[in-house]
């Protein structure tokens, strides 16, 4: 079973391992201001994730080098993340840029399927038309919250 792999990494790009296409948002969409940060990747996996949920979440934190790992597989702990994370939509674009904070976001799901969202701070990257593009991430504090990272 092919394995794609989705980055918010510095860039938005998506990643697959295997036989399928890359993917990405379409060409005309010139802004994410206002979707959901669950729509970005246009992973079927992250629109249908209230019904099948992923098996872990991991958040990876590098806060000025020093990385902290934390991973959800409790189905209850997984639900209530998925809950609050569905929640999240896309702000406006800032120019506020962190050079010593950078946390990922990932999703696995069942079939093998790794949804990953790279944050500078607390601000989505996008890489567009060869530019990164940085937003502000609305709804985005409560997800912290029942995850407990700060």
């Amino acid at each position: 079973m092919a394995r794609i792999i989705f980055f918010i990494f510095a860039v938005m790009c998506c990643i697959t391992t295997g036989s399928k296409a890359s993917q990405s948002l379409p060409e005309e969409k010139s802004t994410l201001t206002g979707a959901y940060l669950y729509e970005v990747p246009g992973s079927s996996q992250m629109k249908d994730m209230q019904k099948v949920l992923p098996s872990e979440i991991e958040f990876r934190k590098d806060t000025e080098g020093l990385l902290t790992v934390t991973k959800l597989t409790s189905p209850d702990e997984i639900r209530t993340a998925v809950d609050a994370f569905l929640q999240i939509r896309i702000g406006d674009r800032t120019d506020i840029f962190v050079t010593d904070q950078y946390d990922v976001i990932s999703f696995f799901f069942p079939d093998n399927t790794t949804v990953s969202f790279q944050l500078n701070g607390r601000s989505l990257e996008w890489r567009n038309q060869g530019k990164t593009e940085l937003y502000d991430l609305e709804n985005a504090e409560l997800f912290w919250e029942e995850v407990s990272i700060r």
